[in-house]
């Protein structure tokens, strides 16, 4: 903190950056535990996946509809492992961060709660901030 009792800013933007990069590889690390464990691609493994997801604050309606993306896009292409999930997972979120696929709910009309939920040291308040 400064004489005046405000932090810096590149103590802020380190704060978040560290924050981020914690969620990002346990993130990795759960994701890549699951697509390690599995030689097939069955209910199984996609139920796995999308727990992982859930873990890794994506929410629960979010790993859905990623999951069912990403089954739809693997029947569609054939895709039979684990690495190929792995691709098209990866393809999945970023076209729906690049077309702004989840809405800002700060936008809308009106007043708005917002709870955060996650395990501990996810970097809820890093993110909130």
């Amino acid at each position: 903190m400064n004489e005046n009792g405000r932090e810096k800013k590149d103590g802020i933007f380190k704060r978040m950056r560290e924050g981020l990069a914690k969620t990002r590889n346990a993130m990795s690390g759960t994701l890549d535990s699951v697509l390690g464990s599995f030689s097939r691609l069955d209910d199984e493994f996609f139920e796995e996946l999308e727990e992982a997801l859930i873990i890794a604050d994506v929410g629960a309606r979010g790993a859905s509809g990623l999951i069912a993306a990403v089954k739809e896009r693997a029947k569609a292409e054939k895709v039979k492992d684990a690495d190929g999930v792995r691709t098209l997972l990866k393809q999945v979120l970023a076209e729906r961060l690049e077309a702004g696929f989840m809405p800002d709910p700060m936008e809308s009309a009106g007043q708005r709660v917002l709870l955060v939920v996650g395990i501990n040291g996810v970097g809820k308040t890093t993110t909130i901030g």
